[in-house]
């Protein structure tokens, strides 16, 4: 989730990773307002809480975290309004969270859609790496055009009569041919942090968000959300 953190000096809590901890699960969440990615984890019998809350962990302690736990690491965290405490082994580690109140990011994530695209994640991710150099500087705008059994991934820089375009297979798509823009590096991210073998996009409409999920049968405890806005395609 760090790579997705803000820097904005006027809402600071978008600045950190939000850790809300709610009915046995654990939510790990992190968005710059353009990109919001999400990691739910069951906690069900495998840890020891006495209450639900939240905390907003600042993006230097999670970057440090990041680095030094272990995927089967065991650790406890403690917190309250304006600390927090880590116990990891013979490492104890303090600090202060970021005041204030996390945007409620379960609202904007759509309940319905009207298409779901699953493809390979390599394939899909080698596609835009293909064709990102192509598109402008500025705004890093691919446009995905979804029709049939086919995604194609397009880039155009207009002020150097430059572009590209790739097409892949997909599973899924059903209706008229959809089109949607989508800033680069922002997908390339969010595809780049799951490990899974495929990935599910749920779409409605160019001017709604991109939802992509990791497809993984054999983890039930863990589950991955990744939120992309559109972008302006202009014909």
């Amino acid at each position: 989730s760090l790579w997705a953190t803000a820097n904005d000096d006027l809402r600071p809590v978008m600045n950190g990773v939000n850790f809300a901890l709610v009915d046995g699960y654990l939510d790990i969440v992190a968005s710059d307002g353009h990109v919001l990615v999400k990691s739910q984890k069951s906690l069900a019998d495998k840890v020891k809480m006495n209450r639900c809350g939240s905390f907003i962990m600042p993006k230097k302690v999670a970057k440090i975290l990041s680095g030094i736990i272990e995927p089967d690491d065991y650790v406890n965290i403690e917190w309250n309004d304006r600390k927090a405490h880590i116990d990891l082994f013979e490492l104890d580690i303090y600090f202060r969270t970021i005041e204030g109140q996390y945007p409620n990011y379960n609202s904007i994530i759509p309940e319905q859609y009207a298409h779901e695209v699953s493809c390979q994640r390599t394939v899909i991710l080698s596609a835009l790496k293909a064709v990102a150099p192509f598109a402008p500087d500025t705004s890093q705008l691919l446009s995905l055009t979804f029709e049939g059994e086919e995604l194609e991934v397009q880039g155009e820089d207009y002020d150097f009569s430059l572009g590209a375009e790739k097409s892949i297979s997909t599973e899924g798509f059903e209706g008229n041919p959809l089109t949607i823009g989508v800033k680069s590096s922002n997908m390339i991210g969010i595809l780049s942090k799951i490990s899974t073998r495929d990935v599910l996009l749920k779409l409605n409409d160019p001017s709604r968000a991109i939802i992509i999920e990791a497809i993984d049968d054999k983890n039930d405890d863990e589950e991955f959300t990744g939120l992309l806005m559109p972008m302006l395609i202009n014909d």
